[in-house]
Order: C-alpha cells, then sequence, then structure tokens
C-alpha cells in the first residue's frame, strides 16, 4: 500500500489487471498501458517524467530502462524459473482430458511449457492459446495446435480461449 508521499504519482501499468491492483492499492494517478509493452512505452513517451521506477522480472521482454536512458531505472523484483517437465499431477490431469488449453503470455513462457511439455509427452492433448506470434515462436512446439488472440493483451487471450474451447465442445 502507497503512502502519502507516493499515492499521488503516476502509475503506468502494462494491462488492465495491474492497473486496477495499483488502483485498489490507494494510487490515485494509475494508466492502463494498453496490455502490451510497446504500447505502453508509446503512453510513457507522450507522458512528461523524469524518472521512474520500473519494477521487473529478472530477464524483461522488454527493456524500458534501454528505452528510456537515464529516466527509468529497472528493479529485477522476481525472477521466472523453468521446469524441465510438466509436474506429475498437472500431467496427469492433462493426460485424463480430451484436450487442455494453454495460455501464452511471453515468448519465454511459450518457449519452456513447450519443452516441458514436450518432454512430458504431453502434446497431443494441447491447444496453446497465444497473446502474440512472438508468444508462439518455438523451434518445436509442445501442443498440437496452436491459437494466437486477435490483440496482444489479456483480454484478448481469455476471448481466444474461451471460443477455441467453445469451438472444442462443438466438435
Amino acid at each position: 500500500t502507497p503512502t502519502a508521499a507516493w499515492n499521488h504519482l503516476p502509475v503506468f501499468a502494462v494491462g488492465p489487471a495491474t492497473a486496477e491492483a495499483a488502483r485498489e492499492a490507494g494510487y490515485e494517478a494509475v494508466h492502463d498501458g494498453g496490455g502490451d509493452a510497446r504500447t505502453l512505452a508509446a503512453r510513457l513517451e507522450a507522458a512528461f517524467f523524469r524518472r521512474a521506477v520500473y519494477p521487473s522480472t529478472a530477464e524483461p521482454a522488454a527493456d524500458l530502462e534501454t528505452q528510456f536512458p537515464g529516466r527509468v531505472v529497472r528493479v529485477p523484483v522476481y525472477r521466472m524459473t523453468m521446469r524441465d517437465v510438466v509436474p506429475d499431477e498437472l500431467a496427469e490431469t492433462i493426460r485424463a482430458s480430451r484436450v487442455t488449453l494453454a495460455p501464452i503470455f511471453s515468448r519465454r513462457t511459450g518457449q519452456a511449457f513447450s519443452a516441458a511439455a514436450r518432454k512430458s509427452g504431453l502434446g497431443n492433448a494441447i491447444v496453446a492459446v497465444g497473446i502474440s506470434r512472438a508468444a508462439m515462436s518455438v523451434d518445436a512446439p509442445g501442443w498440437s495446435s496452436a491459437v494466437v488472440a486477435e490483440r496482444p493483451n489479456q483480454s484478448a487471450v481469455v476471448a481466444a480461449l474461451r471460443s477455441t474451447w467453445s469451438a472444442l465442445q462443438k466438435a
């Protein structure tokens, strides 16, 4: 929760879920970045700011610190840990299902999940639904088919998951 010294400062969030979380935390000037790093960068470019803190993963897909040299300071706050295989309990659930939808929100996630699914022998039971073509670009897909959302944001991925599930239920 922000203190009085922070809650008036603007927050630029990548997407609507993070923007809503910032509002709920008490920030007053929250801007939704449109759901992808490119749109967020464009909105930052249009905004007047001298310095910004960029909490991120240790290996960000978009490096705002490089795009805004001297103005953005990146602070890694988490690290993604990749698994070699899909955990046994989840693998058994996937095998028991006719089909499993897997939302893919980044290229790194796509690569990691694809490799783990392939190594676990699960590819035939998985339909991947990606936020972008880039997220789905893996060397050897670990899924039977893939769908790319119409726009690169969470809402479009959810819509693609729903429509794909509906189509699969009719098949």
